[in-house]
């Protein structure tokens, strides 16, 4: 009986090389069960040369506490110093709380009201005035309206790996400017059309692209990670947004202390904002990763592989509008399907935002993008500073009610016209704010 608390002795005294949070969980429930003979062997690991005394019972509980104290503290400083070992776990340890969210919007996310504390104001910088609002109406009205989103439309899409030269063959009329084919709707203002150059020209390259890389596939070619970011940039840089990070051979590694370890890592793409007139540094708009993989179905990571037939029924139904309201056991199967991000990668990413949070232009909050093949998740850490700075000094405070929240939607497929209509007024948003 007493073999588990002497186990749990053994590894709590190696808690700054190694750790079991699962063995101190067992002895906690061992103990429990035991009553006071699990207090006896509770005395014996605070205190290996005492002798057992039921007398004790109450400082063995004390020394017990602190113990357990001791021991979550040296598990949560256990993470990788390479950012790209983390996973979902190391993020729970910091008492970072992981939130999957598929009915909130990229545009809720990244789109909050200013509040106010005292004479504070704490959230994401936005357009205030009415005229910056309009323009930003205008936009998303006239994008939707553009003749990029009818190319889109034509595409007999269901996903990446369906796509022929076949499907693309329609594309040549937009793409091949012979064809005198502009992205510039006809009814645009004069204010707006610098603004649709940009789009047009970076339209026409994305449909290049994306010719390109079904080509490699049906040829054989394998398209890397660098095709996919390349492919996703020249979509951001449609609508303003810009990085020059990534042109770099090697993007600048971000370092920070918690406790006693260094923690390293380097997103694929920073969007940082541009201040071209201003002697200031420029601040972090979003950080983006880049995975030539899809994503998982959120079922997937539970449950074995389905049938080929299966496959065919889910492949069809990444998109939410699909929801039945039929029935409450329909919509439920449809829940379970949405496109989600594996525990490694909410790891990897969640901890590099957490690295660049202090260069976020926004109060208590840093947001992200997470690319896998053609779809996008959009992702959000929220902390106060006192909160970022338990985390590096290791003062793990896992009673607080309010904890750090690492939030993520659901995936958008930027190639389906209905989810790309969801992403048009969010990355506005980020472009705008990149020139700010």
């Amino acid at each position: 009986m007493a073999s588990e608390p002497k186990r749990c002795k053994q590894v709590c005294s190696k808690s700054e090389e190694t750790f079991c949070y699962n063995e101190i969980e067992g002895c906690q429930k061992f103990n429990s069960r035991e009553g006071s003979s699990a207090g006896k062997d509770a005395s014996n690991l605070s205190n290996p040369e005492s002798d057992t005394d039921s007398e004790r019972s109450k400082p063995n509980s004390i020394q017990q506490g602190s113990l357990q104290l001791s021991c979550d503290i040296g598990h949560d400083l256990m993470v990788p110093q390479n950012l790209s070992d983390w996973e979902r776990k190391h993020i729970e340890n910091l008492n970072i709380n992981v939130s999957f969210r598929p009915d909130i919007s990229p545009l809720d996310l990244i789109h909050r009201k200013i509040q106010k504390t005292g004479l504070q104001i704490c959230e994401v910088r936005r357009l205030a005035s009415d005229e910056g609002e309009e323009k930003i109406a205008s936009l998303v009205k006239y994008v939707q309206q553009s003749k990029f989103m009818e190319m889109l439309a034509k595409i007999n899409y269901v996903t990446f790996g369906d796509l022929s030269r076949k499907s693309l063959r329609g594309l040549d009329m937009y793409a091949d400017d012979r064809y005198q084919c502009s992205f510039i709707p006809d009814e645009v203002p004069e204010s707006l059309k610098l603004w649709f150059y940009r789009f047009h020209t970076n339209g026409k390259m994305f449909a290049h692209i994306l010719h390109k890389m079904v080509e490699n596939k049906e040829e054989g070619i394998q398209n890397h990670q660098c095709h996919f970011q390349h492919l996703f940039e020249t979509l951001t840089n449609m609508f303003g947004m810009y990085s020059f990070v990534s042109l770099m051979a090697c993007s600048e590694m971000q370092k920070m202390n918690i406790k006693d370890t260094e923690v390293y890592g380097a997103p694929d793409i920073v969007y940082s904002s541009h201040c071209w007139n201003e002697m200031r540094n420029s601040h972090t708009v979003a950080t983006c990763e880049v995975e030539r993989e899809r994503p998982l179905l959120k079922d997937h990571q539970k449950s074995q592989s389905p049938s080929r037939k299966a496959q065919e029924k889910l492949r069809k139904r990444f998109s939410t509008e699909e929801v039945s309201s039929s029935s409450a056991s329909c919509s439920t199967t449809v829940e379970k399907d949405f496109p989600t991000l594996s525990n490694q990668l909410i790891g990897q990413h969640a901890g590099k935002l957490l690295v660049n949070y202090k260069q976020s232009n926004r109060c208590n909050l840093i947001l992200g993008l997470v690319v896998q093949e053609t779809h996008v998740t959009f992702t959000a850490l929220k902390m106060t500073d006192d909160q970022f700075q338990r985390i590096k000094d290791g003062n793990i405070n896992r009673s607080e009610k309010d904890r750090p929240t690492f939030t993520f939607t659901k995936a958008y497929d930027f190639l389906k016209i209905e989810d790309l209509e969801n992403m048009i007024e969010p990355l506005i948003r980020l472009g705008l704010e990149q020139h700010k």
